[in-house]
């Protein structure tokens, strides 16, 4: 064979092999691109369901810590009230400062609460939140004005209008006790007990009939007989006795108003209360339920992933069984003897 006659065959054998170097390195980049976006499609679905996740472990842990703190609030609101009937009852000044640190502690609390509903995604109104401190603010009003009236009808029976009253009545009856004078004794003992019937019961009933018993004690001093010193001493005696019993009844009066209108406003926070706990109860609900809801959806994307990478892959199998199957046929026919038979990728 001649020079002439090698050429082509060399020429023929280079093409060839180039060929097959393209077909084996179209089949590994083939092979590489289906992993790397196998790869990628799974780590991006699982970094989305990170980030997504976290976003809605964050707002179920907003959720939970304002249930908690709804709860500390209405736990703390309740605490006041007693603390408030407390000193109603018993005068205890202590009583007061532990009002108010509760109180503060309230205010306190509300202020987180309006900051963590300010983060929600949800974007509620923040209307009730502001009711609820006004309606606080109204209620440590009240509470402050029933002490400020205690403290001046004294907080024992020896300080304030009390006391003054007290001492003002053994003054009399011990200008009384010097003479004897049954008919101006039996108008003071009447006088004493209409005011002890007020001082239980505050009705301006026994105020009236108190001011009846004095007039009568004022016509009888002039009959009783007495010096005209005497009657002056006790007439200023007695005077002194009707304007403290006055200013303790009047003073006494607004305490009962302020005590109704403090029982009042009580109760009027009570729904704001009852909302803000239903609100918190709800977000907290929805956040367990999206938070659900994105594991759910993740869960769905990966299978979705891995079923659509799988198909691929089967897909992609199928083309290189297809090749090596005709690859196989094509040499079969060749050692039949068959060299008309072109080989596949040739």
């Amino acid at each position: 064979m001649d020079a002439s006659d090698r050429m082509p065959s060399i020429s023929q054998s280079l093409r060839n092999t180039f060929q097959k170097l393209k077909v084996h390195v179209g089949l590994r980049v083939q092979i590489a691109l289906l992993g790397l976006l196998s790869v990628g499609a799974i780590g991006a679905i699982c970094l989305a369901g990170l980030y997504f996740d976290a976003q809605a472990q964050a707002e179920a842990d907003r959720a939970l810590k304002l249930r908690h703190e709804v709860a500390s609030l209405a736990t703390g609101y309740l605490e006041a009230g007693q603390v408030a009937n407390a000193f109603m009852r018993t005068r205890e000044d202590s009583n007061v400062a532990r009002h108010e640190e509760i109180v503060n502690t309230l205010l306190t609390g509300l202020a987180s609460i309006e900051s963590v509903m300010k983060q929600s995604a949800d974007g509620d109104d923040a209307k009730s939140d502001s009711a609820l401190r006004s309606g606080l603010s109204i209620y440590r009003t009240r509470f402050n004005n029933i002490v400020s009236m205690q403290r001046q009808l004294g907080l024992k029976e020896s300080e304030g209008l009390q006391g003054r009253l007290r001492n003002a009545v053994h003054e009399a009856e011990a200008k009384l006790a010097a003479h004897d004078v049954p008919r101006l004794t039996q108008l003071m003992l009447l006088m004493r007990r209409h005011e002890k019937d007020f001082m239980l019961r505050g009705g301006d009933k026994y105020g009236e009939d108190f001011d009846n018993r004095q007039e009568q004690f004022a016509r009888a001093l002039p009959q009783s007989g007495l010096p005209p010193a005497v009657q002056d001493d006790i007439e200023a005696a007695m005077k002194a006795y009707s304007h403290s019993f006055a200013g303790f009844q009047v003073t006494q009066s607004l305490l009962n108003d302020e005590i109704a209108d403090f029982a009042t406003v009580f109760q009027r926070n009570r729904p704001g209360l009852d909302e803000l706990i239903k609100t918190a109860d709800d977000r907290y609900s929805r956040a367990g339920a999206r938070a659900a809801e994105v594991r759910q959806i993740m869960t769905w994307a990966i299978a979705g992933a891995t079923l659509l990478i799988g198909l691929l892959a089967g897909i992609f199998g199928q083309r290189i069984a297809n090749a090596v199957a005709g690859m196989t046929r094509a040499m079969q026919e060749l050692a039949k003897g068959d060299f008309t038979v072109v080989l596949p990728g040739l």
